[in-house]
């Protein structure tokens, strides 16, 4: 589907070029990078011609021209599924809260201008580092299926929500991170995390890290944690389960622990049928996953 999605963007990003250009082949020829009425739509400025199509077909670049009041008002920019290898120019969007370009050919990416950003989803590209600390207001990033090998988060302490699966990152450090909600760093190789900050958190996956031992026992708000495959067992089972909070709901919280449809990754997880019980006794249900019916489904527990 993301090959059909980005096929369909390049052919739309040849019929804007078609159309558009033609009308621009002037400003194109011009040297001049930003003037006094603002900044030109070209090769200079946007050297990305997937990129320059794009904004030269949106309202605001169809005069080739990005006025400083037109770029006061451009908040949201989404070049996702597209062949685009650079945002070279981004920095020109200084009141940009929402930049989506997932799924797109980018290697880097320099948001260092775009101060005002919340939202970024860099998902699913070939970014192999990602500095983030001028955005200080970022709410969600997702930078999963890339090529990180480190990410520094610790000057985005409004952050809620951090999506970073599929990378090569050895470490976390959340514990500027008061704020997070949502924390997804599967499929790494951080075999160890400090979350005694992370006292806001709802929603954990940590699977496929080699994870031996967990403490959640200051995340008070967890009600979902996916952890299989890890090689979690024996007295860091139980330490792992005695952290959990108590759940007071109607609903069990879930504790996916199970997993073994991964062949790059061999589950070592263990958690017994006493465990299962404790599991329970706390509001919590164990489940593995059942790779014939494709879902979860409630785990009975290993021999004790």
């Amino acid at each position: 589907m993301k090959k059909n999605l980005k096929t369909l963007a390049a052919l739309a990003c040849c019929i804007i070029t078609t159309t558009v250009f033609t009308a621009c082949n002037d400003v194109d020829d011009n040297p001049v990078s930003p003037i006094a009425d603002g900044i030109i739509i070209n090769g200079k400025n946007f050297p990305d011609p997937g990129f320059r199509s794009f904004l030269l077909g949106q309202d605001y670049g169809e005069d080739c021209v990005l006025t400083e009041a037109e770029i006061k008002n451009i908040t949201q920019i989404d070049v996702s599924y597209s062949f685009i290898e650079s945002l070279k120019g981004i920095e020109y969007f200084t009141a940009l809260k929402r930049l989506d370009c997932e799924d797109c050919e980018l290697t880097e990416l320099d948001l260092s201008k775009n101060t005002a950003l919340t939202f970024l989803d860099c998902c699913d590209n070939n970014l192999t580092s990602l500095n983030v600390s001028n955005n200080a207001l970022l709410d969600s990033l997702d930078c999963c299926y890339n090529n990180l090998t480190e990410l520094n988060v610790s000057k985005n302490t409004a952050l809620r929500g951090l999506l970073c699966y599929e990378n090569e990152l050895t470490s976390l450090d959340l514990t500027k991170n008061t704020a997070l909600e949502e924390l997804d760093f599967e499929f790494n190789n951080i075999t160890s995390i400090d979350l005694s900050n992370n006292v806001a958190l709802k929603i954990l996956y940590c699977a496929g890290n080699g994870i031996t031992s967990l403490d959640v026992s200051k995340c008070t708000a967890l009600e979902m944690l996916q952890c299989g495959p890890n090689k979690i067992s024996g007295q860091n089972m139980d330490d792992l389960i005695g952290g959990l909070p108590q759940n007071t709901t109607s609903t069990l919280y879930k504790f996916n622990v199970i997993d073994t449809s991964y062949t790059k990754f061999t589950e070592e997880n263990v958690c017994t049928k006493s465990q299962v019980a404790a599991l329970k006794a706390k509001g919590w249900n164990p489940m593995q996953w059942d790779d014939d019916e494709y879902k979860w489904v409630d785990y009975p527990g290993s021999d004790d």
